[in-house]
């Protein structure tokens, strides 16, 4: 029995142990014939057809092409230089990552107008054309009074309290410090620094900088009568995006905390559903729909069939009706058979005074907490409480990460080396909740009305309500 046991123990492990070798073998034997499929390098001749089809997707694709080659004539020459650029590296093989180089350095010398999603990308890497700024504070922090600024706080000897700064203002951002409204010195920068330069009392001295993001653990902000929400997700469908929140009926007794930090946004037609539910408990959609529209009458939108072939590709994923992809995919046949490429710059005559929404509903505050990471369509959403809140609207943290003048973001691959470019087909620079003293453009974004980086939220919070 003990023998016929051992027996049987025994050839159940081999049987296991050869299924075992087998399946290890076969992946070993998968893995390397996958690995041998991929491609390493790259000819000329894949090089060249390449560029060729990377030039085309931006002369049909990109909404600021003909706009940046006004501003730098030498984008004509991109493809060309791009083939120079990689032939010139005395290599005698091309690597994808040779070649992804070579197109993202390309477009740094060549394209002009900032654009934060405009990206090349590989399934190993993503080259940001342009990169966000941020602020670099300073520890020294200034008082206003009769219009000049006198130093309120230094670590630096150089620098006394009472010292007047004789710099450029647009470097004193307001911060709270003691419960007292104050301005910290800082520089705006898409690099990493340690040190700048200030101006106090006409003299000129070297001080450290530093960039810390908000601690996110620090959200003591419970305050009595505020609806707090804590995270707001533009991604997800529409039909849920309207059942997301259980808000009061009567908000107008409240105040309103949005937390938008870290928030990378989304799709933009949840902007308005979610409007809607905050600030009028789900009863203005129609209204607020219309709103949107005159607010956005002068953006421009660029439409091809490369556009519409990537719009259709969008649409299937996100389970649109068929008739609305039939009507896509008859739209891309035509631009591509008649060779289309259409910028519509369409204009509205309705005036925004008919519109008349129930502000009796709204917060008694807006309190939006941002940061660097704060983009697209929450930046959007910001800007859309902005247009209706107004002066109720108080924002706290850094600056949004200026990623909202441009959209209609749709990726594009190279046939050959699979590199991908992004590229937008909608601008909005021009559109009215852009039109705002608080948006710095493009790479910089919204301003917050207070800057903070380490202290805590609540404190910030109260001041705004004692305010």
């Amino acid at each position: 029995m003990d023998e016929y046991g051992g027996i049987y123990e025994t050839s159940k492990f081999n049987i296991n142990m050869r299924k075992f070798l087998f399946i290890f073998c076969s992946i070993i034997l998968f893995s390397s014939c996958i690995k041998k499929n991929e491609k390493e390098y790259l000819t000329k001749k894949e090089i060249l057809e390449d560029c060729k089809i990377l030039e085309n997707y931006l002369k049909t694709s990109y909404i600021l092409y003909a706009e940046n080659l006004k501003m730098n004539p030498e984008l004509i020459n991109l493809k060309d230089d791009i083939v120079n650029s990689v032939f010139t590296q005395n290599k005698k093989e091309i690597t994808i990552e040779d070649f992804q180089k070579a197109i993202t350095a390309e477009l740094v010398k060549k394209i002009a107008i900032p654009d934060s999603h405009l990206t090349v990308f590989s399934s190993n890497k993503i080259n940001q054309i342009f990169s966000s700024k941020k602020l670099y504070y300073s520890d020294i922090l200034f008082i206003e009074k009769n219009g000049k600024y006198y130093v309120y706080d230094s670590s630096d000897d150089n620098i006394r309290i009472g010292d007047e700064f004789t710099g450029n203002v647009d470097n004193l951002f307001m911060t709270i410090k003691n419960d007292i409204c104050c301005y910290q010195y800082g520089v705006m920068s898409n690099k990493m620094i340690k040190s700048c330069l200030i101006l106090v009392n006409g003299n000129s001295y070297q001080i450290r900088v530093f960039n810390t993001k908000n601690n996110n653990e620090q959200n003591n902000y419970d305050e009595k009568k505020s609806v707090i929400i804590p995270n707001i997700d533009f991604a997800i469908n529409n039909n849920e995006a309207a059942k997301a929140f259980n808000i009061p009926s009567d908000m107008s007794n409240y105040n309103l905390i949005i937390d938008l930090r870290n928030n990378n946004g989304g799709i933009i037609d949840n902007c308005i559903i979610y409007l809607n539910e905050l600030l009028f408990s789900g009863n203005e959609l129609e209204k607020l729909n219309l709103l949107n529209k005159i607010q956005t009458q002068t953006q421009k939108t660029l439409l091809s069939g490369n556009v519409l072939q990537a719009n259709y590709k969008l649409a299937k994923e996100r389970h649109v009706s068929k008739a609305i992809l039939f009507r896509i995919k008859i739209s891309e046949i035509f631009f591509k058979l008649f060779n289309i490429k259409n910028i519509s710059d369409e204009t509205k005559n309705t005036d925004i005074n008919d519109i008349t929404l129930d502000y009796s509903k709204l917060p008694k505050k807006i309190i939006v907490l941002i940061n660097n990471q704060t983009s697209s369509a929450a930046e959007l959403f910001l800007a859309d409480l902005y247009m209706i809140g107004k002066e109720r609207v108080v924002t706290i943290g850094e600056n949004t990460s200026g990623c909202i003048s441009l959209i209609g973001n749709y990726k594009y691959i190279l046939k050959n080396s699979k590199i991908g470019i992004c590229l937008s087909n909608i601008d909005e620079r021009s559109i009215s909740q852009l039109q705002n003293p608080k948006f710095k453009g493009e790479l910089k974004g919204f301003f917050p009305d207070y800057w903070t980086i380490n202290g805590d939220i609540s404190d910030y919070i109260k001041f705004v309500f004692k305010e």
